[in-house]
């Protein structure tokens, strides 16, 4: 399963985590997550190669506390997260911003392992 935006959220939340209804209003000094795009650090992950990239936000809600069994691999320098795993399943992951609607190597390596962990189902 791969989740996007509101995807994410509800993985996590359907695993007993919680959601900021607004990221302004809950992260002090957060960044602009409803418009335009950040960077986002990637850390070790069975998913995708750590790193530093930029993505596109549009987004206002955001994990606030992690699910059961949930793991974190990227976040935003305000400390918003950004890319979720289960460590329990094949492939269940989920980003914030839209790979969909973005060209690069991070989008293109993404949808690759998703589609490879579908095929080896």
């Amino acid at each position: 399963m791969l989740g996007i935006c509101y995807g994410m959220q509800l993985i996590n939340v359907f695993f007993g985590g919680s959601l900021f209804q607004d990221i302004r209003a809950g992260v002090s000094g957060a960044l602009d997550h409803a418009h335009g795009d950040h960077l986002i650090e990637i850390k070790d992950n069975p998913h995708i190669a750590p790193r530093e990239c930029k993505v596109n936000s549009s987004h206002h809600q955001s994990v606030r506390g992690i699910g059961r069994g949930i793991l974190p691999f990227a976040a935003a320098s305000d400390g918003v997260v950004e890319g979720i795993y289960h460590g329990g399943y094949g492939f269940l992951v989920g980003v914030q911003w839209h790979p969909e609607r973005m060209k690069s190597s991070l989008t293109t390596e993404l949808f690759e392992r998703f589609i490879n962990a579908c095929q080896k189902r």
